[in-house]
Parts: C-alpha cells; sequence; structure tokens
C-alpha cells in the first residue's frame, strides 16, 4: 500500500475502532476473570494427562503434516502473507522437570520434583515483516520478533496438596515467523515457530533463597536468570478487514530456565549448586494483528 492509501485507512481505523476498544476494555478484566476460573478445573485435567497427551501429539504429528500437505496441494488462491504489528493473549500450560544439585563438602544431595506452573495467562506484542513478492516461493513467510509478558511465575507440586513456589517475573524476548496458506476466501492456516530468550526475574521464595546463600557466604547473583523457549504452533488467520486479521493458535514445546551455577570455596569447604527448570509448554492463544 501506498502512502495515500495508508493515511485514510488508519484514519478509519482509528475512527471504528475508538469505541470498540472502550468496550473491550470494559469487559475485558471480568471476562478474563470468568476465563481463569472456568479454565482452572480443565487444565486441572490436562495437567493429569499431560504426560500421555504427549505420546499422543506425537502420533499425531504424522496425521498432522499430511493434513498440511494436503491443504497446501489443495489450495488455488494466493496467500495473504503482510507485515503487521499483533497482540497475543493466550492460556499456557507448563509440565515442569525441576532438578537441584547441592554439594556442600563431601555431602551431596538432588533434589526432583515434578512441578506445574500456577498462574496460566501471558500476553505478546510482536511484529512480523514478510518475505518477497506475491509471486516468489516466499510470499507466505513471514520474520520478525516478540516480547512476551508471563508475569508472576509460580509453581506447584502435581499433587491434590499445594505447595506453591514463587520464582518471580518471568519474560520472553526473541524471534518469530509463521508461514501461511490462503484455503478460503479471509481464512488461512498457519504453521508458525518461536525462539525466544527466556528472562527472570527474581522475586518470592526464589529472592530469598538467593538472600540466604549469600548471607552464608555463598557468591551468588541476585540479577536476571536467562534461559530458552522453543515454541512451534499451528492455528488460523480469518481477515476481519482489509487491515484487521484475527487469530488462533495452538503450541506445543519447549523451555528451560537455568537459576543456579555456584562453584565456590565458601570459608575452606568447597560449595557446588546446579538448579534448573526444564518444561514442555500447551498454549492457546486469540491474538489481533493490524497489518501495516
Amino acid at each position: 500500500m501506498g502512502s495515500k492509501a495508508f493515511s485514510p485507512g488508519f484514519a478509519l481505523l482509528a475512527k471504528a475502532f475508538s469505541p470498540g476498544f472502550a468496550l473491550l476494555a470494559k469487559a475485558f478484566s471480568p471476562g478474563f476473570a470468568l476465563l481463569a476460573k472456568a479454565f482452572s478445573p480443565g487444565f486441572a485435567l490436562l495437567a493429569k494427562a499431560f504426560s500421555p497427551g504427549f505420546a499422543l501429539l506425537a502420533k499425531a504429528s504424522r496425521w498432522l503434516g499430511s493434513l498440511i500437505l494436503f491443504v497446501i496441494l489443495c489450495s488455488t488462491s494466493n496467500t495473504r502473507a503482510q507485515s503487521a504489528i499483533g497482540l497475543d493473549f493466550a492460556l499456557f500450560l507448563d509440565d515442569i522437570s525441576l532438578e537441584d544439585s547441592e554439594r556442600i563438602g563431601p555431602l551431596h544431595e538432588i533434589q526432583r520434583e515434578d512441578r506445574s506452573n500456577v498462574n496460566i495467562t501471558e500476553g505478546a506484542i510482536y511484529y512480523l515483516h514478510h518475505l518477497g513478492s506475491p509471486e516468489d516461493r516466499l510470499a507466505g513467510f513471514r520474520i520478525g520478533g516478540e516480547f512476551r509478558y508471563l508475569g508472576e511465575y509460580a509453581t506447584e507440586l502435581d499433587k491434590k496438596e499445594r505447595d506453591k513456589q514463587v520464582l518471580g517475573t518471568l519474560m520472553e524476548l526473541g524471534f518469530r515467523g509463521d508461514w501461511t496458506v490462503e484455503i478460503a476466501e479471509h481464512l488461512g492456516l498457519v504453521v508458525g515457530l518461536r525462539f525466544d530468550l527466556a528472562i527472570l526475574v527474581p522475586g518470592g521464595d526464589f529472592a530469598n533463597e538467593i538472600e540466604r546463600l549469600k548471607d552464608e557466604g555463598v557468591p551468588t547473583s541476585d540479577g536476571p536468570r536467562v534461559g530458552l523457549a522453543l515454541i512451534p504452533s499451528v492455528g488460523a488467520r480469518y481477515a476481519v478487514h482489509d487491515r484487521i486479521n484475527l487469530r488462533f493458535d495452538l503450541g506445543l514445546g519447549w523451555s528451560y530456565l537455568d537459576l543456579f551455577g555456584i562453584d565456590a570455596g565458601v570459608q575452606t569447604i568447597q560449595y557446588v549448586r546446579d538448579a534448573s527448570l526444564s518444561s514442555r509448554r500447551f498454549e492457546m492463544g486469540l491474538g489481533v494483528e493490524i497489518v501495516l
């Protein structure tokens, strides 16, 4: 689009969306409260069935690949991959494996626990730039970056009794890309991939543990902890306007956080500690894109 068409398009967008966003802001808080309340039992059941579910998804991946190939072969219209700024709101479930190895002199203790996340909502803002022209093979591809905010990251044991441990504030910053094939008018199948740097700002119980170690003379940082997240996804994108797309995505991937990596002498005693979180993540998200 040229700059002449761009200005009136955004003027129309602002005029149409001011009352809509006012209503959205008014309805959003109770809506998310109801959504979280409604999804808590569902996610509890999902956590129970999570391990066999992954086995089922592994089997289903071949079927999904065949379906995507069939859609590509049957598609007769051009793909509609356009540069856009987007907002995502998602529910997520982490199936967490905690490993904490601590050695004090000759004494060595290893703690392993299976845990799950307590808070299940996240939000993201992203930019995607389309590659190539409509005639190119790359016409359906977009690549860009994102900032994702997961808020307070707390975990609990996968048992009946609650054992909440607050680790801090979790954010993710990195790259994302997707590929779209149009399967009907205004409707496209979207296959995506995110590769993010995870950043945990210590807080709560984790910050208290760091302070305890420092008080005992153990050299450790109270700065942010880093990790990685790799999330493939599949979903759909629907064009409700020339410049507005709605999208729905399901993601299934992996994340890792390094909590401690200490190897130091403390009062003539060697202290070694390695602690990390690795998790399988399931996401279900809704988003809106503004085409540039």
